[in-house]
Parts: structure tokens; C-alpha cells; sequence
């Protein structure tokens, strides 16, 4: 077991989202400017905020996804990308009141989102509301909007292109682009998918540079699998107060490439990440302690046996294999018995049962010959 492998990304059992992850074994936002504190409710809201997040980026249909996004919102009402993600369904809906909150709450917590600065200026725009529509637009060029050819054709602001003051906005702020110095994030935020990348793995390469940290902030929020996934790379070189907990986060994104990288980073601190992962398993009702069971046996930690053992009670089958699995890698003697009585707790699939059986005597063999050589 040289990583992780990848759980089925059900967060809430109760919740009946059933996500299906991918394999993947790779090592190595903005405005959420939190700093929440490991082992806090407040962080555990943060991670089921997340999962709820990436789980509507991945999903198409409109109303599961609204569902999604407020659930995020529930658990994590700083997160302006959940609401202008919310606010851009309410707008192609037509539902202009909604949307126009929604992207209003979205760079109230977020100043510097230049999307949701347009997209509220096309919302006043249409409802008629031709000050706040262009103050609204002009933070948007001001924070590094420069799609200058495309707002005099934009039919949403279709009110306002007579107004005097629209056309020598667009001029004023067209000029200013050629000497106008970016940060990188303004320029993640008006980049296509492989400029994004880009600037990802510069920051990966040169992480002191300043505003990088804010760049991994805004990159796990992205919708793009690959560059959330570079985040949690990205996180782990800036190794600041904050990396622990975004990767923390990633271990809760509904895909199995972005839950990997997320954890092979956070094995990657060794035991100093030991009481974390035991805080992980916590989490009974996620797939949280199906990779924190992966990154305990990864860093070698016989102070959690125990924990790991408890999940061979477990009404899931896939974790008890898990955690037999990290039992024999632990050499955890102790735990035999336990592991015996799992194996007569079969999966009710009769398919299933073959491979189950077969990953338990595996574990079991493991720990007898361990005994057999003196282990404890």
C-alpha cells in the first residue's frame, strides 16, 4: 500500500448521496480567509461544507445541484464560491432577486471576485438598476476583468450600453490593461483551464512567491478536477498553518484523485500527523475514516491500533478490508481476534463475499507469521 485507495464518497449515510470516486496514487478561493482550528466542529463543518461543494460541481442536473450547493452553505456560509455558484443556477432560472442575493453575498465575503462583481452588475442591469450596475462593473475591470471586446455585446447589459458613462468605463480600464500588473490569482480567476494550470505548477516550483497561498485558497475551489488536485500538491509545498487543514479538506472532495493527493500529502508529515487522523476517525458517518485509517498505517502509527481495530465492527465491509489491511501493515498482533471475528461477519453480496474473505485471511496470515516471529 505505497498510497491510498480511494473510497465510494458518501459523506452523510442518512443523506443517501452516493458519488463514485477514481483510483489514482500521485505524491508529492478565495475570500474563505478562515483559520480554523484542528480538531474544532467549526473545521469538521468546513470538511462536510467542502464535500457538499465539489459534490455539486459534479453534478449537472439543476436541482440536485442547487440542493448540494446550500447544503454547503449550511455548513459553511463563508464560502463565497458556493454562492455564486448558486446564484449563476438562480440567474439562468431567471429567478434575478435570488441570484442578485446570492452574488451580493458572494463579494461581500470576497472583495476581490471579479466574476461575481459581473455577474451582480448584470443582474442590476437588467432589473433596471443602471448606478449599481455600473459601479458593480467597474470593481469587475478594477479587480482585473479584461474581456473588453465582450461587455458592449453582452445582451445583459443591454439597459445601460446608451448610458454616457458605460462606454468610456470600458475605455478607461482597456487602457490601463497594458501597463496593469496582475496578481495570480486575478490572473487564475481570468485564465483558461491550461493557464490555470500553469500558474499552479509555478507556484508548486516557487512556492515563497508571494500570494501563493491565496492562489491554493481559490485553486481547491476550482471546478476543474486536475487543478484541485495540483492545490493540494501546492498546499503541501507552502506548508503553512493553513496546509494541514486544506488538505484536510481534500481528503472530504467527492473525487478519489483530489482525496489521494490530499492524502499522500498529509502522510507525508509522518507522526505529526497522528492526532489528527485519530480526530478523522471521529467522523464515522463519511468516508473520512476510510482514509484515515490508510495514512495511520502509511506513517506507522501502533498508538492507533486500537482506534483501527474498532472498525473491523464496522457496518461496512469495504472498511473492514481497510482496516484489516492497515492492522497487517501496523503488524498489530493484538488485534487477531478481531480480526477473526470479522471474518465471519460476511458481506450480505455473495459476490462480495469472495474478496472479502480472501482480504481478511490475507491480514490474518500477515499477523500470525508476525506473531510467529515474536511480534506482540
Amino acid at each position: 500500500m505505497a498510497g491510498l485507495t480511494t473510497g465510494s464518497h458518501t459523506l452523510m449515510k442518512t443523506a443517501a448521496l452516493a458519488l463514485v470516486g477514481l483510483l489514482c496514487c500521485v505524491r508529492g478561493l478565495a475570500g474563505e480567509d478562515t483559520k480554523p482550528t484542528i480538531g474544532t466542529d467549526e473545521l469538521r463543518n468546513e470538511c462536510h461544507a467542502y464535500f457538499y461543494y465539489t459534490s455539486a460541481l459534479a453534478e449537472q442536473a439543476t436541482k440536485p445541484r442547487m440542493e448540494l450547493l446550500s447544503l454547503a452553505i449550511e455548513f459553511d456560509p463563508r464560502m463565497p464560491r458556493a454562492f455564486y455558484n448558486r446564484g449563476s443556477r438562480y440567474f439562468d432560472a431567471g429567478d434575478l432577486p435570488r441570484a442578485r442575493a446570492d452574488f451580493k453575498k458572494a463579494v461581500d465575503l470576497d472583495e476581490n471576485y471579479i466574476n461575481a462583481h459581473y455577474n451582480l452588475a448584470c443582474v442590476d442591469s437588467m432589473e433596471s438598476r443602471p448606478a449599481e450596475a455600473l459601479a458593480s462593473l467597474e470593481k469587475a475591470l478594477a479587480k482585473g476583468y479584461q474581456k473588453f471586446d465582450k461587455i458592449p455585446n453582452d445582451p445583459d447589459f443591454k439597459n445601460i450600453k446608451e448610458n454616457p458613462a458605460f462606454a468610456p468605463l470600458i475605455a478607461k480600464y482597456r487602457a490601463r490593461a497594458a501597463t496593469a500588473k496582475l496578481s495570480a490569482r486575478q490572473r487564475f480567476q481570468t485564465s483558461d483551464l491550461n493557464g490555470r494550470g500553469e500558474l499552479l505548477a509555478d507556484a508548486i516550483r516557487e512556492p515563497a512567491k508571494q500570494g501563493q497561498e491565496e492562489l491554493a485558497l481559490w485553486a481547491m475551489h476550482d471546478a476543474d478536477i486536475e487543478i484541485r488536485v495540483l492545490s493540494m500538491h501546492l498546499w503541501r509545498r507552502l506548508d503553512v498553518a493553513q496546509s494541514k487543514p486544506a488538505l484536510l479538506r481534500g481528503l472530504y472532495d467527492n473525487n478519489g484523485y483530489v482525496n489521494t493527493a490530499a492524502g499522500n500529502s498529509l502522510a507525508s508529515y509522518g507522526k505529526d500527523i497522528e492526532p489528527l487522523m485519530a480526530w478523522l476517525l471521529e467522523d464515522k458517518d463519511t468516508e473520512a475514516p476510510f482514509y484515515a485509517i490508510q495514512i495511520l498505517a502509511i506513517i506507522g502509527a501502533q498508538k492507533s491500533e486500537d482506534k483501527i481495530a474498532a472498525f473491523l465492527r464496522d457496518d461496512d465491509p469495504k472498511l473492514r478490508i481497510t482496516a484489516a489491511e492497515c492492522l497487517a501493515r501496523l503488524r498489530a498482533v493484538s488485534a487477531l481476534p478481531q480480526l477473526q471475528a470479522a471474518l465471519q461477519n460476511l458481506p450480505k453480496d455473495k459476490e462480495q463475499q469472495k474478496d472479502y474473505k480472501a482480504a481478511l485471511n490475507r491480514a490474518i496470515a500477515i499477523l500470525k507469521h508476525a506473531k510467529a516471529k515474536g511480534g506482540t
